[in-house]
């Protein structure tokens, strides 16, 4: 009996040191990606200080604008303010995020280091498992970003055109604003990836011009025969004859 329980601990033994062996290199991939997280998120830190920055410069140029034309615009102002504030609420909770996927990984590696230093054959063994699931993911990319300077831009002409030009004018602003972003993706490679992003073309009926006709579900546009007349909305194109996407 007691060769029998000697056998199995010499068993044990080898396998335990077999399994730390695995886990030592499964640790090395924690440190590399921790590392390469902590690199993400100094990028991403930088790179949500330049876009408070910017937006905060856009934010007092867009305020001093927008007062001098309190009456027409306050309800553009009110939009305008939420524009930029989503882009830093979406910036700084990918911030959030970050740091919490390092949080984890740092605790994971924590436990894997106390299993490697551990002496015990069973704990090594019941707990391996969990650390035995793949660790790449999608590489985390912070786009380029650029300031507010196109808002500033778009801002001070809407003051120089005043209200007819600013029905034109405001969907140009509203886009500007919206294209600040820090994207964290990857880039699609095969068809299925791309029609996984993909997603039906939607015109809003809201923004054509009063000589266009949509058709077939909103998904097709044509010139009218003869000329009808359109209820007012402040983003209808009203001089070129064009319209936007939902």
């Amino acid at each position: 009996m007691d060769d029998h329980k000697g056998h199995d601990t010499v068993a044990a033994a080898v396998e335990s040191t077999k399994k730390q062996k695995e886990l030592g290199m499964t640790r090395q991939k924690y440190k590399l990606k921790i590392h390469a997280k902590e690199k993400d998120l100094l990028e991403l830190k930088q790179a949500v200080d330049a876009l408070k920055s910017s937006a905060q410069s856009a934010m007092e140029n867009g305020e001093q604008i927008f007062n001098e034309l309190i009456q027409f615009i306050e309800r553009r102002r009110s939009k305008f303010r939420d524009l930029i504030r989503d882009q830093e609420r979406a910036a700084e909770s990918m911030l959030q995020t970050l740091e919490q996927e390092i949080t984890e990984l740092k605790q994971r590696d924590h436990e894997l280091e106390m299993l490697l230093k551990s002496e015990d054959h069973v704990q090594v063994l019941q707990n391996c498992h969990s650390f035995s699931s793949g660790l790449p993911d999608p590489p985390f990319t912070i786009a380029t970003l650029s300031d507010f300077g196109k808002v500033n831009d778009a801002i001070s002409a809407l003051k120089k055109k005043l209200e007819d030009v600013f029905k034109g004018e405001w969907l140009r602003i509203y886009q500007a604003a919206r294209s600040m972003k820090i994207l964290h993706c990857t880039v699609p490679k095969i068809r299925s990836e791309f029609l996984h992003h993909s997603c039906p073309l939607q015109l809003n009926p809201l923004t054509a011009h009063k000589d266009l006709s949509l058709s077939k579900g909103n998904r097709e546009v044509a010139v009218r025969s003869r000329v009808q007349s359109c209820p007012d909305h402040p983003e209808r194109f009203d001089y070129w004859c064009q319209l936007s996407t939902k």
